[in-house]
């Protein structure tokens, strides 16, 4: 048995705490309700309680969260074949989003160009699935794989040089979250990942991580932002980026790398200069092209786990059924004027 999302069993280690809790507000409650009656009252009061029904609701209960937490990790077991067509690609875009973006020698910034070119290549690939994973000193998806471009474009909006806590330029992180990306949540053996970035990696082996990429069946198109020869970053006050000896910081396009990590996986790097505006329609036209032919048939049998959520989730309805069901009082017998039932 494997599990879809076994990062939620973890909630299960918090039930002996809630039965626990609950037993304690069950006994302070007994503890309350007994400073009002007296000794020789407080059985008269209590005998139409079931506490041992209650304990029994109070089990059916937790029992029910139990399995319904196991149903949303999603257990899978078992394997069947299907022929599969496979329609439309899933793409990623890696959005440096690190200081060296603020760097205005592309009006109106990197990131700003960076951002416009991103909505006018929504607009040309209308229908694919489309993720946006920013990075700076690391990676994350936070718009995962979707075909609501209107929610891509809101977290687009939001972008910027506070998005990533960890500072600095990692390209190779986001290549391998991008992988992972792809692993778990895509759909489509039709994978692309358009890196834009000004290049300027610090950290990781960024070649390395294409390779692996590449032998996941994807490809990297990089647009490359920013001057080779390097310009000033501008942060969001309006002042310059400075290092410790007080002189300007300046942050230089890598052209080669990105040229490199897109050679790798059998895609193409893109370069815009200052003066010089990105076109990418070329970058849409080989996304259609790509739809239809390079990556191989449209039918394929695959061999997909079978999903077992529907069990657990149906045990656990059934419990919180019987929960509803049992009552937690006693049948009382009323008793005679003389006091015989």
């Amino acid at each position: 048995m494997t599990f879809q999302h076994p990062h939620l069993l973890w909630a299960l280690v918090a039930l002996p705490l809630l039965g626990w809790l609950w037993w304690v507000a069950a006994l302070r409650r007994h503890r309350r309700l007994a400073c009002f009656v007296g000794r020789e009252t407080w059985p008269v009061l209590n005998r139409s309680v079931s506490v041992a029904a209650r304990r029994w609701k109070a089990v059916l209960l937790f029992g029910a969260v139990a399995l319904a937490i196991i149903a949303g990790a999603r257990p899978q077991w078992g394997t069947r074949e299907r022929l599969v067509r496979e329609r439309g690609i899933d793409i990623i875009v890696a959005m440096d989003v690190s200081r060296s973006m603020l760097a205005a020698d592309i009006a109106p910034s990197r990131l700003g160009q960076a951002k416009m070119r991103f909505r006018q290549l929504l607009a040309t690939i209308p229908g694919q699935r489309v993720g946006i994973l920013p990075f700076a000193g690391q990676a994350f998806l936070q718009c995962p794989l979707t075909t609501d471009y209107g929610v891509a474009m809101s977290y687009l909006a939001n972008l910027g040089p506070d998005t990533v806590g960890v500072p600095g330029t990692n390209i190779a992180a986001a290549i391998e979250r991008a992988r992972e990306a792809f692993e778990q949540g895509g759909v489509s053996d039709n994978r692309i990942l358009i890196l834009i970035t000004d290049g300027e990696s610090h950290e990781g082996d960024a070649r390395e991580q294409a390779r692996l990429a590449a032998d996941a069946g994807i490809r990297i198109f990089a647009l490359g932002i920013g001057s080779p020869d390097g310009a000033p970053i501008i942060l969001q006050d309006g002042s310059f980026a400075e290092d410790r000896q007080g002189s300007k910081i300046l942050t230089r396009l890598d052209a080669e790398l990105l040229r490199d990590i897109a050679s790798i996986t059998g895609g193409h790097a893109y370069i815009a200069r200052p003066g010089e505006n990105i076109d990418i329609r070329p970058l849409a036209e080989k996304i259609r092209s790509f739809e239809a032919s390079d990556f191989g048939p449209d039918n394929r049998r695959r061999v997909l786990v079978e999903e077992r959520y529907q069990i657990p989730l149906a045990l656990a309805l059934g419990l919180l059924f019987i929960e509803a069901l049992l009552g937690d009082r006693r049948r009382l017998v009323p008793r005679t004027a003389g006091g015989a039932p």
